[in-house]
């Protein structure tokens, strides 16, 4: 669905409605029955966030059932189908100067010859992470991408995408955060 945007069942396909959002959630990998997406399937998803640990006040309210998922049907809106198709379209004639477009692209490739990546971001990780940019961009209310658009983003959107050797995915973090702090940001 994240690629083809249908679904099939039973041999029958289905349009998805456009837009289509997909949000994952992971389980630490230590805990059983949770596995590691295949490089496949991490590579289609745009970013790896952490909203890290509910503080005690947020836990409390969980458990004696004033917030959690019993109220989940009483989330706003926050933007409509059109504006997401809107907003999708902005970004995608937001302008990417080849110079940052090399130092995204140079990023990339730092993961691909670390010596603790066994398996590097690909070319539909530098896609990922071009739209992210892009996006930062229009949500600065900019026309065009600056490198700094490209560099807050490295870790999110291509951590999750590589296979350290140890396997960890606090390697492929460092390791991301590696990569962009030492490739060098073009100048004006």
């Amino acid at each position: 669905v994240m690629e083809e945007g249908r679904v099939s069942t039973d041999g029958v396909s289905q349009q998805v409605p456009d837009p289509m959002v997909l949000i994952g959630t992971q389980n630490p990998t230590d805990l059983i029955g949770t596995h590691v997406l295949g490089e496949g399937a991490a590579d289609r998803f745009t970013a790896a966030v952490s909203l890290g640990r509910a503080s005690a006040d947020e836990e409390v309210a969980i458990i004696t059932g004033r917030a959690g998922r019993i109220h989940a049907d009483r989330v706003p809106e926050v933007c409509t189908p059109d504006a997401l198709r809107w907003a999708r379209e902005v970004v995608s004639r937001i302008h990417l100067p080849e110079a940052v477009g090399r130092y995204l692209v140079d990023i990339v490739a730092a993961t691909r010859t670390h010596p603790q990546v066994r398996l590097g971001a690909s070319t539909r990780g530098a896609v990922a992470l071009a739209g992210v940019a892009r996006a930062q961009a229009a949500a600065d209310g900019r026309q065009f991408v600056v490198p700094d658009d490209v560099h807050r983003h490295v870790v999110a959107v291509l951590a999750h995408r590589l296979r350290t050797n140890d396997g960890d995915p606090g390697t492929a973090r460092v390791v991301a955060e590696w990569c962009r702090t030492s490739v060098d940001a073009p100048r004006r």
